[in-house]
């Protein structure tokens, strides 16, 4: 990854950040750089931090993220879909069948915080590098929809 520095362009001085990135998102106080070896790394303006497996992610690919606030982020890996509370991380959050495949997919969340999980096969992204024609790039997309209760059920216990 190269920055500006307001004169010339610059590589990162984390080697790790110089490799292959995956996927790149912001907020107004972040950056998140997912990577396909080096896991996610959060950049706050001063300091970046690198999380990984040992603390609490699942994998080691990032496929995607979406920041639904900095204390909801959710990022896709090869093995599942984990949620960032901005302290530690919660794996499988969505059921296995919503797990995104390995370059395969994408999450969004729209302004009513319902998340969006969108499945593309891999074939179809790689189309262009394989000369492959539309026919056999086309595979099962998916979206699943997902919008989260707002307010909790009310339960009556009773005992006997």
């Amino acid at each position: 990854m190269l920055y500006y520095d307001g004169i010339s362009w610059k590589n990162l001085l984390d080697e790790r950040l110089n490799q292959y990135v995956n996927t790149i998102t912001s907020t107004k106080d972040l950056l998140l750089v997912g990577s396909w070896f080096y896991r996610l790394f959060i950049y706050d303006g001063e300091n970046w931090e690198n999380y990984n497996t040992s603390t609490g992610l699942s994998g080691n690919t990032i496929i995607s993220i979406d920041v639904v606030s900095d204390d909801c982020i959710f990022v896709a890996t090869e093995n599942d879909i984990c949620r960032f509370d901005g302290k530690s991380w919660t794996q499988n959050v969505f059921p296995e069948k919503l797990n995104l495949d390995f370059e395969g997919g994408s999450i969004f969340h729209t302004p009513q915080n319902a998340i969006w999980i969108n499945h593309v096969p891999r074939s179809w992204k790689r189309r262009a590098y394989q000369q492959v024609n539309q026919e056999m790039a086309q595979g099962v997309f998916f979206t699943t929809f997902y919008q989260p209760d707002t307010t909790p059920q009310k339960q009556l216990l009773t005992s006997f």
